[in-house]
């Protein structure tokens, strides 16, 4: 009886865990991006520009913060290299189809990879044409 209930409360965490990565992500998200607002000390009101619009021309504040964002979920190192296995890992997670996957990483393959704070902005601005917004950092 005590091992019934111990293996019934193993797959029911497990099936909890399993069922809402989407839940998860948002929560994730939402604290990244809280975290990042205040050490960047960006204006919320871009913020919330950036994620009804976009991002059209990036000064250094939001540079930094989307690097500050792409950097705490793991999604590019401290080097500026894209994390291609955790990114990989999120969006299927997020319900994205390898074939919308693959479109969006053969399309968004950046070859100037000089000014890294830009490159999580030119990422982002990319992966945006090609993959549903509620899967990007902000």
């Amino acid at each position: 009886m005590r091992y019934s209930l111990l293996i019934f409360s193993v797959i029911s965490s497990l099936s909890f865990s399993l069922a809402c990565p989407k839940e998860d992500w948002q929560k994730q998200k939402q604290d990244a991006q809280e975290k990042c607002q205040k050490t960047v000390k960006i204006d919320p009101k871009i913020v919330e520009d950036i994620k009804t619009n976009g991002v059209d021309k990036p000064d250094e504040t939001v540079k930094e913060f989307i690097l500050c964002l792409a950097f705490n979920n793991g999604f590019i190192d401290k080097d500026g290299n894209l994390q291609m296995d955790t990114i990989n890992k999120h969006l299927k997670e997020q319900g994205v189809s390898e074939e919308k996957i693959d479109e969006a990483n053969e399309k968004c393959d950046i070859k100037n990879k000089d000014d890294t704070p830009l490159l999580p902005v030119a990422y982002y601005q990319c992966y945006g044409k090609y993959l549903p917004r509620d899967v990007l950092v902000i």
